[in-house]
């Protein structure tokens, strides 16, 4: 008995034989770029609470105090970060051998101390610095906040500084909200400032 099926038949299952591939091809495709997005969606998701708590920052009641230290102002006095409890403060470190220190004296924290002069108090730490060259740097950025001096850096390791500049934001309790390692824009500090404020 002739068991050969003719061609025309055989052209019929070929067919049939690539559409159910087509079919099932399709459809795990769309189940695999289901199951992408809903990964990618999902690592979205759990992404953002940490993003945001980030840019947030510790509340009120979780912020660690500023440390106890001491040191001498610009003009030869004792003080101590206790001098500015009860008003919020913007601590920056900065020294005349660090360039992005300079830039932001003059660009950024002058202007934005001087707009915000009788709400938030700043105050310039100079690190390991010589006298003369930071008086220099003070004069020409025209910076009019308060000014002293770390010469050894031990405010500076007192608050785990690791680069320059470094600048701390206080509350008005004496509590650290933010601190901020290498140049900051004015719309950072602004921002900062803004907080602050509200805190």
């Amino acid at each position: 008995m002739d068991t050969t099926i003719p061609a025309g038949t055989r052209r019929w299952i070929a067919l049939a034989v690539i559409a159910v591939s087509l079919v099932l091809a399709v459809t795990f495709g769309v189940r695999s770029l289901g199951s992408a997005s809903d990964t990618s969606a999902a690592s979205t998701a759990a992404a953002a609470p940490a993003s945001e708590a980030a840019t947030d920052g510790p509340q009120a009641a979780e912020r660690a105090p500023a440390p106890d230290v001491t040191f001498t102002t610009a003009d030869g006095t004792t003080a101590s970060l206790d001098d500015y409890e009860g008003q919020p403060l913007v601590l920056n470190f900065w020294a005349s051998w660090c360039p992005p220190c300079v830039a932001e004296m003059g660009d950024v924290l002058r202007p934005v101390h001087e707009a915000h002069s009788d709400e938030v108090a700043f105050l310039g730490m100079n690190l390991r610095d010589e006298p003369a060259a930071a008086q220099q740097i003070v004069d020409s950025t025209g910076v009019s906040y308060d000014l002293a001096l770390d010469p050894d850096g031990e405010v500076f390791s007192a608050f785990g500084g690791v680069g320059m500049p470094t600048t701390v934001f206080i509350d008005e309790d004496g509590r650290i909200v933010d601190q901020h390692t290498g140049a900051i824009t004015r719309d950072q500090l602004q921002a900062q400032v803004d907080r602050l404020i509200g805190a």
